[in-house]
């Protein structure tokens, strides 16, 4: 009675629990099978920094208002401006303030606080009258700002953008695409201080008279109380306008590092939602795939001045040759190619040099390169490298300059006694017709 009782339990548990696994299992294959739909943003870019390519796009080219991406500009210039300012207190003035437009934290004439915490409030809150005083403050006024702008967008080659305003909302004849904006994202990256305060969620603004307010984060990808959290991800910026929510934001994984651009969306869950499934499905199915080992031959070269006179020896990687890909994603199309140096290569070589690359790449993309080096040290041969430099000494314009002068040298050898002679021969004959003195 007791055996069956237990018999019965277990199969009841069994029974219950078998569900749960089958639903987690299939969950699991569910998300790994197949890339998230980029329906929920009109623009979309994943890229991937260290292999300089795009996992997932979506009109990249077509132009669209910039939105909030505009803060990536306006932020990156003025932190390389104020970068070294950070620390000093400034009282806010009516210039200051005037003239914001977009959502402002409350910031009042005569207030004292920090640089520091106007840029979390401008570029973590993303509040327009924060951005507006750190306009004046670090180029007099947001026009100039914004030529600036312009100025930095042509030289990193945003031939499709214009800014009219530094803080994104919607303005006539202010445009950009995605692939102009992910250059301005990857230039920004870069800096830290724009990174550092564009990745603060929530920030206590304290003022120089005791009082205070609090900054809120407007990307919910930093919110840790947020269902949209995402631990890898920092910055950059997210807002919300006429023409849809966008986010840009930057998140590392494994050793990869990745820029999400989405815009257009239709909502601001829409667009966090999107870039957590994004991360999770690339974070889950894509990283470095190893084509070929460290120590595999990939080719054969001849090696001149060494023992032999000329040697082959083996070309083999000092490294492994590794691409980012996806799990699935079919490799065997790519092509490969060893760049060498143009006038080959001379002994001594050792097995630690690096005498050459070896390349794959996708079409006219490339995607990685390893070190290159020798199959086994290659001594040189003394006696070969003497009779190497004489030639090229007698070959060369030094040698050629020394005959030049040696034969010079020969002829004017020749010649000025020749002149010498002719004149003390002159001087005689004039004494001899004038009856003058004897010459000796």
């Amino acid at each position: 009675m007791k055996n069956g009782m237990l018999r019965f339990i277990s199969l009841l548990l069994i029974f219950l629990l078998l569900p749960l696994f089958s639903l987690g299992v299939f969950a699991e294959e569910e998300s790994s099978s197949s890339p998230p739909s980029l329906d929920a943003a009109e623009l979309f870019v994943l890229y991937n920094l260290e292999n300089d390519r795009m996992i997932m796009q979506k009109n990249l080219d077509v132009e669209a208002p910039p939105s909030s991406t505009v803060k990536l500009m306006s932020g990156l210039l003025i932190c390389e401006a104020l970068g070294d300012r950070v620390d000093e207190k400034v009282t806010l003035t009516a210039e200051m303030l005037r003239g914001g437009s977009g959502k402002p934290l409350g910031l009042a004439v005569g207030q004292t606080l920090s640089i520091r915490s106007l840029m979390l409030a401008a570029f973590s809150g993303g509040y327009s009258d924060a951005i507006t005083a750190l306009s004046v403050l670090g180029f007099g006024s947001s026009a100039n700002l914004i030529d600036r702008m312009n100025e930095r967008a042509a030289t990193l080659g945003m031939t499709s953008t214009v800014y009219k305003n530094i803080t994104g909302f919607d303005t006539y004849g202010q445009k950009t695409t995605l692939r102009d904006s992910l250059k301005i994202a990857v230039a920004a990256s870069k800096n830290e201080l724009f990174m550092t305060v564009s990745s603060d969620y929530n920030t206590k603004i304290e003022f120089a008279d005791g009082s205070w307010c609090f900054s809120y984060g407007s990307n919910e990808l930093l919110n840790k109380n947020s269902q949209f959290f995402c631990r890898s991800v920092r910055g950059m910026n997210s807002g919300l306008t006429d023409s849809g929510a966008c986010i840009a934001t930057f998140g590392r994984h494994n050793g990869a590092s990745f820029i999400l651009i989405a815009m257009g969306c239709p909502s601001g869950d829409a667009r966090f939602e999107l870039a957590q499934n994004v991360l999770d499905y690339v974070y889950n199915n894509y990283g470095y795939r190893t084509l070929l080992s460290s120590g595999s031959v990939v080719g054969e070269i001849e090696v001149k001045m060494a023992a032999m006179e000329i040697e082959k020896v083996n070309l083999v990687l000092l490294e492994d040759l590794q691409v980012f890909a996806g799990e699935h994603e079919e490799l065997s199309a790519l092509q490969y190619s060893l760049l060498l140096p143009q006038d080959g290569l001379t002994a001594p070589i050792s097995s630690d040099d690096t005498v050459a690359y070896y390349t794959v790449w996708n079409g006219t993309t490339q995607l990685a390169s390893a070190r290159v080096t020798v199959g086994r040290a290659v001594e040189r041969n003394d006696f070969l490298v003497l009779m190497d430099g004489v030639k090229s000494y007698l070959g060369g314009r030094a040698f050629k300059a020394t005959l030049v002068s040696l034969g010079v040298m020969l002829v004017l050898s020749f010649i000025l006694p020749s002149v010498a002679l002719a004149s003390r021969q002159r001087k005689r004959r004039y004494v001899r017709q004038r009856g003058g003195f004897k010459l000796k």
